[in-house]
């Protein structure tokens, strides 16, 4: 809860499996609302039935841009706002750099940068306006250990990521002083 002892809003990608669904459930459980996204969203079924319409399931590929602005769009007509923002979607791409497709780099861009983005530039006004708010993004062990070769690229798309969140922060921290 905010200290103002309102319930926060989160739109967490990802939300049916894995840390992004640990994530959904203990924002549930500490009383704050979540529109979780994910591609097959009927895999909420448990979580809406112990939460009910705290839990907002929007069906979403994070890859699919052009969405990103109905999903905070759907945040904000249920629950007046989006204070908290975590771009958990991904996928890993396994093989050594020269054997990636470029089908196979354009889905990973899409996956972990484009989307991501599109979702942090429909929030960012929201957040903006309202002086405060959090952008999470949720990126994997190999960027941080830089032992995983394999993952190269993915490695350079989430540090482009990690730098546009970075820039947004400081954007946010910017209009909390004006």
């Amino acid at each position: 809860m905010s200290e103002k002892n309102t319930p926060r809003t989160w739109i967490i990608t990802g939300a049916t499996a894995g840390l992004g669904q640990a994530l959904a459930e203990a924002a549930l459980e500490a009383g704050e609302n979540v529109v979780g996204t994910a591609r097959r969203p009927e895999r909420f079924g448990r979580l809406r039935e112990r939460f009910g319409e705290r839990l907002v399931p929007v069906e979403h590929d994070v890859r699919d841009t052009g969405a990103a602005a109905a999903v905070v769009g759907r945040a904000v007509d249920r629950f007046g706002g989006v204070d908290v923002l975590v771009n958990n979607a991904g996928v890993g791409q396994v093989g050594a750099a020269e054997e990636v497709t470029d089908g196979e780099l354009h889905d990973m861009l899409a996956q972990h940068l484009l989307g991501p983005a599109a979702l942090v530039r429909a929030v960012l006004p929201l957040m903006r306006r309202a002086r405060a708010g959090a952008i999470v993004q949720m990126l994997s062990y190999g960027v941080v250990s830089g032992a995983m070769l394999l993952w190269i690229v993915y490695c350079r798309i989430v540090v482009e990521l990690l730098a546009a969140v970075f820039r947004a922060a400081a954007v946010i921290s910017n209009s909390q002083g004006q």
